[in-house]
């Protein structure tokens, strides 16, 4: 019986966080899911403007966000709640489609964003 308990209480905290989260889109030609809240810290996965995300929480400068089985954090102000509907990669998607632009040259791409554009080079 506790152990009945303790799962339909687990259930229904996964429930609660479920639904909680509020789909985001990312707002910048890329962006990249860092493993801790800090632009320097390891990066997870790369994404292009317009990717939806599941925003779990906040934190200052930084919000939690999950897509699939990625987790982590990302700019706050690379977030928006609707779609943009001026994307690079929408606007101009045949010069996209012959860059023919691969996860490593998006993730360089990303992390150039981060640390140039967002901050200085070095942490």
């Amino acid at each position: 019986m506790k152990k009945v308990l303790a799962m339909m209480t687990f259930i229904s905290l996964i429930s609660t966080v479920s639904a909680s989260s509020k789909t985001m889109f990312l707002n910048t030609p890329y962006g990249q899911i860092h493993q801790n809240a800090s632009r320097v810290s390891r990066i997870i996965t790369t994404f292009e403007c317009g990717q939806p995300l599941k925003l779990v929480r906040t934190e200052e400068q930084f919000s939690f966000v999950t897509y699939a089985n990625y987790e982590g954090y990302i700019f706050s102000k690379h977030l928006v709640s609707e779609k943009p509907k001026d994307c690079y990669q929408d606007k101009y998607r045949k010069f996209f489609e012959e860059l023919n632009l691969g996860i490593s040259d998006m993730h360089y791409w990303a992390k150039l964003q981060d640390l140039i554009v967002e901050g200085s080079s070095m942490p």
